[in-house]
């Protein structure tokens, strides 16, 4: 089984907790959808102690920094006080995992640590504009161009601007390991607005996904609304107004899917919801979901999530859902109660 694409989150004092739920819920969901671990993550601070968010809660970490062993990516999360927690010691644990190919980003302000590390020399980034001026100030020397935008997105580096545009920057990661049809899924679920997920340097066609005025974006709408009682393709292209080639060629070029796969994935995630979360028997999942019979439902079903759904049902029932999607990770806790007042 290929191992999971690991996900760090370097904690430092006064971070915007919101920032890490929202990236860790992109991908928890992303999980979901895939209906295996295609993510895990993992929090960790300098020290390898608690951290205090900006909000006073704290959040419990895994292990100390200069412990982190293996990791795809390193995302830094800061705030006011970026540079808080930075030392010698992490300078030199953060160049040695750049040398060891660990992608690295940063969300707000943790830009300042990547490049109080060096690692940010000859980059172009994004960063929350109420840092800018500071951050130009403080590293004139090390060629770092800033560019007005909610993301910045190159081989080796992650940057975003904070806020909201954490989402954007997780999907991104999301296309890049998951495709596009997973990426679609997941913000349909979080109920992103289109306008907010451009972004010029990436390549990444959400934005195009999204734009609600979009072939794609209208099809899978109509889908959406047509589950019980599916249209044919001719049918959905006749109500959009396009051919069914022009339909086919839209799908391929920005989810890389035909309309009737995508069509068929819709249905079964449709499925697999009411399956865990009714009472329906297993028929009527199977007819609200526009399959003919409950052996066509659980057929499809095997094939897309590894197992019929009367298996998952029972896994489900036994073990909590982790036991068939193993969302996150149990030691990756939030203790919610203030931080000791100083």
């Amino acid at each position: 089984m290929k191992q999971p694409i690991s996900v760090s989150f370097l904690l430092v004092k006064l971070f915007p907790l919101y920032c890490l739920i929202l990236g860790t819920e992109v991908l928890r969901l992303a999980n979901r959808y895939a209906g295996k671990r295609l993510f895990e993550w993992h929090y960790t601070s300098q020290s390898g102690l608690p951290v205090e968010a900006s909000n006073s809660s704290e959040v419990v970490v895994e292990y100390a920094l200069k412990d982190l062993e293996t990791s795809n990516y390193l995302l830094t999360i800061a705030g006011d006080d970026p540079l808080a927690d930075f030392s010698p010691e992490m300078k030199q644990v953060l160049q040695r995992l750049s040398r060891q190919k660990v992608i690295m980003g940063a969300i707000d302000s943790g830009a300042f640590v990547l490049a109080e590390a060096q690692l940010l020399r000859d980059q172009t980034i994004t960063l929350h504009p109420t840092g800018a001026t500071s951050f130009i100030e403080r590293y004139r020397s090390s060629n770092i161009t800033i560019e007005q935008g909610e993301m910045r997105i190159d081989e080796r580096r992650l940057t975003c601007a904070g806020g909201l545009s954490v989402v954007p920057m997780m999907l991104h990661l999301v296309g890049q390991y998951g495709g596009e049809a997973l990426v679609h899924a997941v913000a349909h679920d979080m109920r992103i607005n289109p306008a907010e997920l451009t972004s010029p340097n990436t390549g990444m066609k959400a934005s195009r996904v999204y734009n609600n005025s979009g072939i794609v974006s209208r099809a899978s709408l109509l889908m959406r609304t047509h589950v019980e009682e599916p249209l044919s393709i001719p049918e959905l292209a006749k109500q959009l107004g396009v051919s069914e080639r022009g339909l086919f060629r839209k799908f391929q070029a920005e989810l890389g899917l035909s309309p009737s796969r995508y069509y068929v994935i819709l249905r079964l995630q449709h499925a697999r919801h009411m399956l865990l979360q009714s009472h329906c028997s297993m028929t009527e999942v199977a007819l609200a979901s526009g399959f003919s019979s409950l052996g066509s439902l659980s057929r499809a079903f095997k094939r897309e999530f590894g197992m019929p759904p009367k298996q998952m049902l029972g896994q489900v029932r036994e073990h909590g859902y982790a036991g068939i999607v193993p969302e996150a990770q149990a030691h990756s806790r939030l203790n919610w109660s203030p931080a000791p007042t100083k």
